[in-house]
């Protein structure tokens, strides 16, 4: 769930949505499953319920059903106040490449596969994934599994009997909160703001509050102001209430000095009831690590103008290296496979300042991709780092015989991770600093450079818009050839859509779109040798569709309502 939150988090891009996490507080802290593939499936529903939903919240739910001594029945739910679905498509709506209106594909991007993909894993772990919905309304998906569990478990620390305050403007939010409070042990009122808050606190006739509980963001008094009139309030006297600062992972970068000295702790969303205690424990016991968690969140400029390349499966480990790379001036793309990464390294027109590499990956692994990487003259000069865990020489000498410059010991750790980037991307940092905008310029021109098209059709751009309207219309077509030829195997059909994509998207100056062509068709000569399995062709499709929508997408920017019928 931390990884979940992580990620989605980070594609929250309005306040007008909120993600909110329910953890049922009787789910034990140990289970036996395939947390790989459940953490994909709530990723991609939790994913497509925020593209979907353009104000209001995202629900991500647990409730244990059924529970013994051995075994668990769990619901996991993902609850939306979005669009919605009309009833007669619900039928539909786990079909391969099925959306519910075709509008939608164009609208928010994507196929309906995720749906398709994820209805087989959750009947692989044993369940049914299910779908309620009303148009206009919102939609929840949901699915049951049962789990064993595991004797040991993490025993909360005890607590001393206190009274709470939770104050948030989301009533979802405060009444999942405040359950979760209770559920430990201790009273718990709301306040929907900071005002009311303010006002109960004030108040003679009950009994005294012990903890405050407030959300960062909120309208009118806001989390940080809230809590500063709450120190006011009570000034140095003994009786003040500890106050925890509840946050969103996307809101914690704010301001690297807000919060600093005012609150006692801070608790990061998604809330476990363990995670729950412990921040008690800490806020109560004036053991504040706010001040830590922003002075690492302040980040530095040390790698500013690098453009860097992390391949790396886990997605906390994703989270984590992104994190750290962007609060330090870096432009970072993530690849989540060696087949992926090596694609993209391959792909990408400037060649990356330096790559990241995780030496254990599904598929194939660091060394394979990097062996692969340097069969390319061009890539002899970018550095490859690799991630690992492994401290033994045979694991670094193998490293360095593929090709790798040097190595980052997991977890990483903040200094380590600029030091070796800065050891080895110095002229790549120097001319960032000194020719910034050169770069800029460069990655600007990285999706299509429709001047030298026109210049390359003799200067005629009329003729140019024409054979835009006929692009915009039969690249769409291609791409769903290369969909149904990839899927069922039809390699050589394949090849020729990808080659027809590949040769309109040079006429069309589509530089990045015709890069990736070129590199997937050079994948599926290897496919007469060794045959892909899905997840590899459903990886090739998906690296085609993002491509294409991404030029699209800058054509309409460009070319706005030009050729368009």
């Amino acid at each position: 769930m931390r990884d979940l939150s992580d990620i989605l988090s980070a594609n929250l891009e309005t306040e007008e949505i909120e993600m909110l996490y329910d953890f049922d507080p009787k789910m034990p802290t140990n289970l036996i499953g395939d947390s790989m593939r459940l953490r994909q499936v709530l990723l991609n529903l939790a994913g497509n319920a925020l593209k979907f939903t353009e104000q209001g919240e995202v629900l991500l739910s647990t409730r244990v059903i059924r529970q013994d001594e051995q075994t668990l029945e769990v619901e996991f739910a993902v609850t939306d106040t979005g669009i919605g679905i009309p009833s007669d498509q619900l039928e539909h709506i786990f079909f391969n490449f099925k959306q519910a209106e075709s509008s939608t594909s164009r609208r928010f991007g994507g196929s309906g596969l995720g749906l398709a993909i994820c209805k087989e894993l959750v009947e692989l772990m044993g369940g049914t994934l299910q779908v309620e919905s009303e148009l206009g309304k919102g939609s929840r998906f949901f699915f049951t599994l049962h789990m064993q569990c595991v004797s040991t478990f993490k025993r909360m620390t005890p607590l001393p009997q206190m009274r709470a305050l939770v104050v948030d403007d989301n009533a979802l939010a405060r009444e999942i909160l405040q359950k979760m409070v209770r559920s430990i042990g201790l009273e718990c009122d709301c306040a929907s703001n900071g005002q009311q808050a303010l006002q109960m606190l004030q108040q003679t006739d009950t009994p005294a509050y012990q903890l405050v509980l407030v959300d960062r963001i909120m309208p009118g008094l806001d989390g940080l102001e809230t809590t500063r009139r709450i120190r006011h309030l009570f000034g140095t006297q003994q009786d003040a209430p500890a106050v925890i600062m509840v946050t969103a992972q996307q809101e914690l970068g704010m301001d690297p000095k807000e919060g600093n000295g005012v609150c006692d702790t801070h608790l990061v969303k998604p809330i476990t009831a363990g995670m729950l205690s412990d921040a008690i424990t800490t806020a109560t016991s004036a053991s504040s690590e706010c001040s830590t968690r922003k002075s690492m969140l302040q980040g530095t400029q040390r790698l500013l103008g690098l453009h860097l390349l992390v391949i790396e499966d886990n997605l906390l480990n994703q989270q984590v290296a992104k994190e750290l790379l962007h609060k330090n001036g870096a432009t970072v793309t993530i690849a989540s496979n060696g087949v992926e990464g090596k694609m993209r390294a391959l792909a990408a027109i400037v060649p990356f300042d330096a790559i990241l590499m995780d030496m254990q990956m599904p598929g194939i692994d660091g060394l394979e991709a990097t062996r692969q990487i340097r069969k390319h003259p061009r890539m002899h000069s970018v550095p490859i780092i690799a991630l690992t865990a492994n401290a033994m020489s045979a694991d670094h000498e193998a490293c360095i015989a593929v090709g790798m410059v040097d190595h980052i010991s997991k977890p990483i750790g903040l200094e380590q991770l600029l030091t070796t980037i800065e050891r080895h991307t110095k002229v790549s940092q120097l001319k960032a600093e000194t020719s910034l905008i050169e770069q800029t310029a460069k990655s600007a021109t990285t999706v299509i450079d429709a001047a030298q098209a026109i210049e390359s059709l003799g200067g005629g751009r009329d003729l140019y818009i024409t054979l835009l309207q006929i692009f915009r219309t039969d690249s769409l077509i291609q791409l769903q050839g290369i969909k149904g030829a990839l899927l069922q195997g039809e390699i050589k059909a394949t090849q020729l859509h990808l080659h027809t994509l590949r040769g309109m998207a040079g006429t069309m100056g589509a530089i990045a779109l015709q890069k990736i062509m070129a590199q997937i068709e050079i994948e599926l000569k290897l496919a007469t040798i060794i045959p892909p399995s899905t997840e590899e062709k459903l990886l090739l499709y998906n690296l085609a569709e993002t491509s294409l929508n991404e030029t699209l997408d800058q054509y309409d920017l460009e070319f706005p309502l030009e050729g368009m019928s």
